[in-house]
């Protein structure tokens, strides 16, 4: 997990310990998921970020982890701002 678990208890307004796992799940998911959808390894990225992520990605990151441990059971409906986060990232085949 590349992303800090502090800034993801903070956008999830989590401040305790019993959710640490299962955020901490829910980031790695995250990123490989931003992996998939850019279509860029983890590597790339890093490299597009002067330390670690770029901010957009990072941010993208923070809200999927939020929307997945807020509402577990999914939403129909995709998350604006995460795809708006992720286009300009996104390899063109």
């Amino acid at each position: 997990m590349i992303t800090d678990l502090d800034l993801v208890k903070r956008q999830c307004r989590v401040d305790f310990d019993d959710d640490d796992k299962l955020l901490i799940a829910l980031t790695e998911s995250a990123e490989q998921e931003v992996c998939r959808i850019t279509g860029r390894s983890v590597d790339e990225l890093l490299a597009m970020g002067s330390d670690g992520f770029p901010g957009p990605i990072h941010m993208a990151i923070l809200v999927r982890v939020a929307q997945l441990y807020h509402q577990p059971e999914g939403s129909d409906k995709p998350n604006a701002v995460y795809q708006s986060l992720l286009r300009p990232y996104q390899k063109i085949c």
